[in-house]
């Protein structure tokens, strides 16, 4: 029996959902028969004969698209489609497959982000009656989608999937609590970590290095609160000499605090492995950014805690999956509430990294 995996992000794209499908690939190739349905990547030629890329082309470096956000008429268009701007990927990956590479026994298995991916895995499923399994990367309803209609299918791929995968408890709790479905249903599988910690080497410096590495985002993990609180904590402790390294997409709003801050902020992006374990190995104290409104684990944190390097967590509520998820780990964590910081700990924390 094949497994067909539809996915919008895979290998060479550098997001979690693109590392966390290579893992899965890799552990399930001597399982079963499997090709994986995805985007061309402009630039790149796939050898893979296992890889099928078909439709609308991909670019590794998505900085010029998050950089457009910043427009409110262009933020307002991105809401408009619906599920989400992936769509004509799908359809693409769809009628490939059906006048191409369809087969009757074959197990399906579609991938969010973007949650328009399911729609491939419902279809395949009703239409056909093949066994779906639906892997989830993020809540869909609530996740800048509010509408009956959004809820509705959100809940519509939670019952009709045959199997629901997740990357955290948080996730899984979230929809065992909100969805009334089986929790047999429901299993759990962990984004895994990328890169070889044992070649972090950590680099001496002047200045006490904050980093955080990963995206922030409109709505759902915005660091505007957090990184004003760190400004803050800058000010009026200059004996410090605070550095804040931000690597990855940053929400339009966090460009403006580095253009206003430029001696304290700094952003960069980091293109492959190579500058992953230089951005570690200048870090004295790694970031986590709290989520406003996703009940699920970031997916840097296997990584972070991966590392040994000291964690500075924000956090808004005691529900934060954050919290939980640190008391099956040994890291070295101070967690701060962004709502009730208090600045002489997290000084002392700080202060005691160097």
């Amino acid at each position: 029996m094949r497994l067909v995996v539809f996915t919008t992000n895979y290998p060479p794209l550098n997001n979690p959902r693109a590392f966390r499908m290579d893992h899965f690939v890799h552990a399930n190739i001597d399982k079963a028969e499997l090709i994986v349905i995805t985007s061309p990547v402009k630039g790149y030629i796939e050898k893979d004969k296992r890889v099928i890329r078909c439709g609308l082309r991909m670019k590794t470096d998505s900085r010029y698209r998050n950089s457009l956000k910043k427009y409110s008429i262009l933020r307002f268009l991105h809401k408009l489609c619906w599920p989400d701007d992936k769509i004509i990927h799908q359809i693409f990956y769809l009628v490939h497959y059906l006048f191409r590479y369809r087969k009757k026994n074959d197990q399906i298995l579609t991938v969010s982000n973007p949650f328009s991916s399911h729609l491939i895995g419902l279809l395949l499923k009703k239409l056909w009656q093949h066994n779906w399994k639906a892997d989830i990367g993020d809540t869909y309803f609530g996740n800048q989608h509010y509408s009956f209609l959004s809820t509705y299918f959100e809940r519509i791929v939670l019952r009709t999937a045959d199997q629901i995968i997740v990357n955290s408890d948080s996730l899984k709790n979230h929809f065992l609590l909100n969805y009334n479905i089986p929790v047999e249903k429901i299993s759990v599988l962990p984004n895994g970590i990328r890169i070889d910690a044992t070649r972090i080497k950590h680099i001496p410096s002047d200045f006490t290095r904050l980093s955080y590495i990963g995206n922030t985002y409109a709505t759902i993990r915005e660091a505007i609160d957090e990184l004003h609180l760190l400004i803050d904590l800058a000010n009026k402790h200059p004996e410090l000499k605070l550095r804040i390294q931000l690597f990855g997409n940053q929400f339009y709003k966090v460009h403006d605090l580095v253009k206003r801050y430029p001696e304290l902020i700094q952003s960069s992006y980091c293109k492959n492995e190579d500058e992953l374990i230089e951005a570690y190995s200048n870090t004295d104290v790694l970031i986590n950014f709290a989520n406003k409104n996703n009940p699920g684990l970031p997916s840097k944190l296997e990584e972070y805690v991966s590392t040994g390097i000291p964690i500075l967590n924000f956090y808004l509520k005691e529900s934060d999956s954050s919290l939980y998820y640190f008391k099956d780990q040994h890291s070295e964590v101070y967690h701060c509430c962004i709502s009730q910081p208090n600045l002489a700990t997290l000084r002392y924390f700080i202060a005691n990294q160097k």
